[in-house]
């Protein structure tokens, strides 16, 4: 009897269990081809047989078959005796250096049979949540690494919910209190509550395989060893490795290539809204940071955010500079100007919730696959 062909359920599972030599069938959906990149000469999106996306990296290597192969878009190929690569949201196949695939005559059939859930496609989630984190930096802009929960602490958090495609969005902002461990803790478990509270098939993010839920787990780590609850941060770890998650930045990866949430959401027709400083009564001219700010974006190839450095849109570089003036304002009691620039933070935080949505309910993004993580 024949048996199923395998699925990205089935990689995240070898990968786990260390299981290596796979045959995997899988259609092509876009060619990126890198000639100018230093380390491969081409990104393969594919799709599984269920319509999960699946992506190979061919490296540039002068004794590797596939460099120059010719792969048909909208064609399904098996590649044979290959290994998982499951890495930071995306599920994907191992390159070789020896060919080890052919064209197939069309999709594979699969039994009606449930299927592990390993796995979960975007496309067949009711239930969603959303998170984006905010944070204010402890380092210097040279120093600055940002998926380094060493450099910085957690602000605030955007959280949103629907619990199906027809329903309305729930979101709100999660702030820490003040400027203690015990407050960036409580913040942190409060978003894991949060999603708890709700029935959710799967958590997006943008990015947050790599920054954000790392980081959280981090700074739980951090926080709780400074106050001496370790078990604390064990319960946050536990609970974001639960979630289904889909990183929403693969889907960015496969349609724009480069690029930020924003210009995601644009492309989707869902722009995020800007947030200006100078609607609030902030007291900060963000000219006085984003002058050297800038300098060392452009020093390390880095493109600032606008051209103009007195743009009033406040931008993500900018937001620990408003987050370490919120928290100073309200430790010293200067009410007015607290209240102008914790609004004026609450207000960018929400604006990327909704694009996020609008991302993940995109029939690009139907095929991004979700599951749980190791942080």
């Amino acid at each position: 009897m024949a048996t199923d062909p395998l699925t990205a359920s089935n990689l995240v599972a070898a990968e786990r269990d260390g299981e290596y030599g796979l045959t995997v069938p899988l259609r092509i959906d876009k060619v990126e081809r890198t000639p100018d990149h230093d380390w491969w000469a081409q990104l393969v999106h594919c799709s599984d047989v269920l319509g999960t996306h699946v992506k190979l990296t061919v490296f540039d290597d002068d004794d590797c078959d596939l460099v120059d192969y010719s792969f048909e878009e909208g064609t399904w190929y098996e590649f044979d005796d290959v290994n998982p690569d499951v890495y930071q949201g995306t599920i994907g196949i191992k390159a070789k250096w020896d060919r080890q695939v052919h064209q197939l005559p069309g999709r594979p059939e699969m039994s009606p049979s449930d299927t592990t859930d390993t796995v979960r496609r975007l496309g067949a989630a009711d239930a969603i949540a959303a998170l984006d984190i905010e944070t204010i930096t402890t380092v210097s802009e040279r120093e600055l690494e940002p998926p380094n929960p060493d450099h910085q602490e957690l602000l605030c958090t955007g959280v949103g919910y629907r619990g199906s495609l027809n329903e309305e969005i729930e979101a709100e902002v999660l702030f820490r209190e003040d400027e203690t461990a015990s407050a960036e803790l409580d913040a942190i478990e409060a978003v894991v509550n949060w999603i708890d509270a709700k029935d959710v098939d799967v958590l997006i993010t943008f990015g947050g395989a790599w920054f954000d839920l790392p980081v959280l787990v981090g700074r739980a780590e951090r926080a709780a060893a400074e106050i001496g609850e370790p078990g604390r941060a064990e319960n946050v770890r536990t609970a974001l490795e639960s979630y289904y998650h889909a990183d929403l930045s693969s889907a960015k990866n496969r349609v724009l290539g480069e690029g930020s949430l924003e210009d995601m959401a644009e492309h989707v027709g869902s722009p995020a809204p800007k947030t200006l400083w100078t609607d609030y009564e902030t007291g900060l001219e963000p000219q006085t940071w984003r002058e050297n700010q800038w300098k060392i974006m452009r020093e390390e190839d880095r493109d600032p955010p606008s051209d103009d450095i007195a743009d009033p849109t406040v931008f993500n570089s900018d937001v620990p500079y408003f987050g370490e003036a919120w928290l100073t304002a309200s430790a010293a009691g200067e009410d007015n100007r607290a209240s102008n620039l914790y609004a004026c933070l609450e207000t960018y935080t929400l604006a990327d919730i909704h694009p996020l949505f609008a991302i993940a309910d995109d029939e690009r993004s139907t095929g991004q696959p979700s599951f749980p993580m190791t942080y």
